[in-house]
């Protein structure tokens, strides 16, 4: 849906056209986009709990000598997996260290050429122990990025064209509850519309069974290098 649309849709389910000053949407869409853009962010909060993979996005972080925090420049809520990008080495991840137990993963003015643990503070990931040495794209960041703070012309370009249906109705509730009046009808729909969403786009791979987690296939098949002559896991380093 186009912001347009979007528009378009939480005037009608609001049974507000006027656009003149004074009215509850004015021509400027200021308040409106308000409420657009919120309940956008809304439903992204939902959808990521059954759609991950479809704001799944990576960066790669190039490791600088001596230096420990790294922010990244995409937005992100949730990080999923920073992996190890080495050429000729398996993309293992490597292992999150929580900052209140720094004394597992390093000593005091330790460095390492190629850091096997990372932390998080704020927005910035800290590898441990501190790069001895830079390294170009070393680590390969798996986050979950939402939707821009601010809906663009064209609408959302992460939810799905079925999920954006979801917007104009929690606008709604928002709307309701700056209102308030019931907001019940619109939090019944929403929860009716979710719910399909979930079922279907929630499980988009139908050709073969998936287990809720990483089958042992997934993490052991598809190498045809010799084993004997390459170390996948990463027992010998």
């Amino acid at each position: 849906m186009t912001l347009a649309q979007l528009r378009s849709a939480v005037r009608n389910f609001a049974r507000e056209q006027s656009t003149e000053a004074g009215a509850l949407f004015p021509s400027d869409n200021v308040l409106l986009d308000h409420f657009i853009n919120s309940a956008c962010d809304f439903v992204v909060l939902d959808l990521v709990r059954e759609l991950p993979n479809q704001f799944l996005a990576y960066e790669d972080i190039t490791l600088v000598a001596n230096t420990q925090p790294y922010t990244l420049t995409k937005e992100w809520l949730q990080i999923w997996s920073v992996n190890k990008n080495v050429t000729g080495d398996s993309p293992n991840p490597l292992t999150y260290i929580p900052w209140h137990s720094e004394v597992l993963a390093q000593y005091t003015g330790q460095t390492e050429a190629e850091p096997p643990c990372y932390t998080i503070a704020g927005n910035s990931i800290y590898f441990l122990p501190k790069p001895a040495s830079a390294k170009t794209a070393y680590a390969r960041v798996w986050l979950i990025e939402p939707e821009l703070a601010t809906i663009g012309t064209d609408g959302p370009t992460k939810i799905p064209r079925i999920a954006q249906r979801l917007i104009p109705l929690q606008a709604m509730i928002q709307i309701g509850t700056m209102l308030e009046t019931s907001v019940s009808t619109w939090a019944g729909l929403y929860q009716v519309l979710y719910k399909k969403v979930a079922e279907v786009l929630g499980n988009p791979i139908q050709g073969q069974p998936r287990l809720i987690g990483d089958s042992f296939g997934d993490k052991a098949l598809y190498d045809t290098r010799d084993p004997a002559l390459y170390d996948r896991n990463g027992f010998f380093d």
